[in-house]
């Protein structure tokens, strides 16, 4: 890594880009990774965006351009634990590859913590490039109540 900073403030945002040491792809300098904490990441999502995304989504995944696999679950023996991984790959004109990362550590809540801990990761579907990782809290409520309000269209 070769700078990583914390950005102007804009509004209430405060983002942070890691640049890398310059990479090139087809000519182009390709070297930011965007990351998102709790706080930004509820500032940038909007409920009406979100639903149109969720819904764009589900569309995709119904063509057959998403592949979604089962999620993984790993529980070290002799712990209360675990990790859960959710990947994921979008094809078409935007190939993007994705995944989500939930800790679910149960004494947590006896430290004033949400039990569950993750990130959303996205990377570019041609190049493999990471582009963001994002705190996954409010990014799965969110999700969550979009693709309920879908459902009630049905």
């Amino acid at each position: 890594v070769r700078q990583c900073g914390k950005l102007e403030r804009h509004g209430s945002l405060s983002l942070f880009v890691c640049s890398q040491s310059p990479r090139f792809y087809d000519g182009a300098v390709v070297a930011e990774l965007l990351v998102l904490g709790e706080r930004e990441v509820e500032d940038l999502l909007d409920p009406a965006g979100c639903l149109a995304a969720v819904e764009c989504a589900l569309v995709t995944l119904a063509r057959g351009e998403m592949h979604l696999p089962l999620r993984a679950i790993i529980r070290p023996p002799g712990t209360t634990s675990l990790l859960g991984t959710m990947p994921t790959h979008r094809g078409g004109a935007a190939p993007l590859w994705g995944l989500k990362t939930v800790a679910v550590v149960t004494e947590n809540s006896a430290r004033g913590l949400d039990p569950h801990q993750g990130t959303v990761s996205l990377f570019d579907g041609s190049t493999g490039q990471t582009i963001a990782v994002m705190n996954a809290a409010p990014i799965t409520s969110i999700r969550t109540a979009a693709a309920s309000a879908l459902a009630t269209r049905v």
